[in-house]
């Protein structure tokens, strides 16, 4: 008897002892392993960096643009270096008119008519149609003034700029980057045409050389 009880106690403790290790192997056995959820990739992933950069709380570029109801002639300058220029707006039919109709080649190109085209344009007192000077302000509605600056060239730069012998250059004029032609005349000289856009706005100045067209480009938007 004595010796039976002595071994039911040696066999108690050792069941005792063998008590904590079972604990941690349950424990270990019921923590799931670590994995990463299918719904949330790891940040570092091509896939987490893209979703992030089309995330809606990117903030999104916005390119400067022109009211649509702003009257165009009040855009234009009055006075350009000491000389006063008179100011003009042009609508519908009269746009295809103008400049010996480039404006409304311009809106063609562009799948528009010159009719629905708004302008306005400042002229000085010794005007020539083949030198200016003229300032112009031109709103095709709706068109893109990349698309828009890309139209005139070719439209003033006529055969010349079609030959590759006409070249526009990309200047900083008056605080704005503008681009610059320069189209040689038949009898001689050159006329000078300096332009850029603002939303669906064209902005055209026209003029004999530089001397005008610093004051002409620092006055507009």
């Amino acid at each position: 008897m004595a010796a039976s009880r002595i071994t039911r106690a040696m066999a108690r403790v050792q069941s005792l002892r063998a008590l904590p290790a079972l604990v941690v192997l349950a424990a270990c056995s019921a923590a799931p392993a670590a994995s990463a959820s299918p719904d949330e990739p790891d940040a570092s992933s091509p896939v987490a960096q893209a979703t992030a950069s089309a995330s809606p709380s990117s903030p999104e570029s916005s390119e400067p643009s022109i009211a649509p109801d702003t009257d165009l002639a009040e855009l234009l300058p009055t006075t350009l270096a000491g000389t006063e220029f008179t100011v003009s707006s042009l609508s519908g039919e009269q746009v295809g008119t103008v400049s010996f109709g480039r404006l409304g080649g311009i809106a063609t190109n562009l799948g528009m008519s010159a009719s629905d085209v708004d302008a306005a344009v400042a002229v000085g007192p010794d005007w020539d149609p083949n030198l200016g000077p003229e300032v112009f302000a031109i709103r095709y509605g709706g068109a893109d003034s990349a698309a828009i600056v890309d139209e005139v060239a070719p439209a003033f730069g006529g055969a010349g700029y079609a030959a590759g012998t006409v070249e526009v250059t990309d200047e900083s004029i008056a605080g704005k980057s503008v681009s610059v032609m320069e189209v040689p005349l038949m009898s001689g000289g050159a006329s000078t045409f300096y332009f850029y856009a603002i939303g669906d706005v064209a902005f055209i100045v026209h003029t004999p050389g530089p001397a005008v067209a610093e004051d002409a480009l620092s006055q507009p938007p």
